[in-house]
């Protein structure tokens, strides 16, 4: 497999040793700066962000050298996640700010969208949920200019999450219905879960458990589909506290015991990739 493949298939220790022998292995300017890049990836998917931030800064460097400013803005906001993955915000919207000038410079409408992305995140990590908003926002109108009607949706979904921060729970359950009805007609099932779960949380939160019970169930079955066992464990537990809240404590505990299988085999799991490593 390329390195490309295994970054692709998440086996990261893998790609990780491909693209450090890469480097080392010298090439042109292009070929170093783009496996410093890429192995900046596969530090960041095995967890270590010191390595990572190492690789991207180098990478950043290469680019620079090379005046490719399109990689350079990619990079850069490679950085930032990194740094807000660690809860640095300052240095994270440094580096999106930085990013996102460059991608508005080179007319990088994508990139652009990427960025405010990734800066809403930030934004919400921080708890300002209304800068974040503003950024998801800004994001969401890119997206539907250049089309990307996936995008669109999980943009949707954010600035309705904003909203239910903020307790604006009429203007959250809108941006979730718009949201579930777009990735339904993209075809995007682990996002229809996720609007689904958001939906179900925000009746839940309004003390409307059997609603609540209705949009979690429909979660399931799409959870399953994708194979996403952490979702899924996350929604079943969203389910038995309901159904414990309104008294059905032993349809509760049924879906208690499925919780515990499933946490048993993602505990497996982590395991196994951690051996992998």
């Amino acid at each position: 497999m390329s390195g490309q493949e295994l970054l692709d298939a998440g086996d990261f220790a893998a790609a990780y040793a491909h693209f450090e022998a890469a480097v080392e292995a010298g090439g042109d300017a292009d070929e170093r700066a783009d496996n410093l890049k890429l192995l900046g990836e596969a530090a960041v998917g095995l967890g270590r962000y010191a390595d990572a931030l190492k690789h991207f800064e180098m990478a950043l460097e290469a680019f620079r050298e090379i005046n490719n400013r399109d990689e350079e803005a990619q990079v850069l906001g490679d950085i930032g996640i990194v740094y807000d993955r660690q809860r640095k915000a300052d240095a994270a919207l440094a580096h999106f700010e930085q990013a996102l000038a460059i991608f508005e410079d080179v007319g990088d409408k994508n990139g652009q969208a990427l960025t405010l992305s990734s800066t809403g995140t930030a934004h919400s990590n921080a708890g300002k949920y209304s800068e974040a908003m503003d950024c998801y926002r800004r994001a969401l109108d890119l997206y539907r200019e250049i089309e990307d009607l996936e995008a669109v949706g999980t943009m949707l979904n954010n600035v309705g999450k904003m909203h239910a921060y903020l307790k604006e729970t009429d203007a959250a359950l809108a941006h979730f219905e718009e949201a579930l009805a777009l990735r339904r007609e993209t075809g995007d099932q682990k996002g229809e879960a996720t609007t689904l779960d958001n939906i179900g949380g925000l009746f839940a939160g309004m003390g409307q458990k059997k609603q609540a019970i209705v949009y979690f169930e429909q979660s399931v079955p799409l959870l399953e589909a994708v194979d996403d066992k952490a979702g899924l464990a996350l929604t079943l537990t969203n389910i038995a506290a309901s159904y414990s809240s309104i008294g059905e404590a032993r349809k509760s505990a049924a879906y208690r015991k499925q919780v515990k299988a499933l946490e048993k085999q993602v505990r497996a799991e982590k395991k196994a990739a951690k051996k992998k490593r």
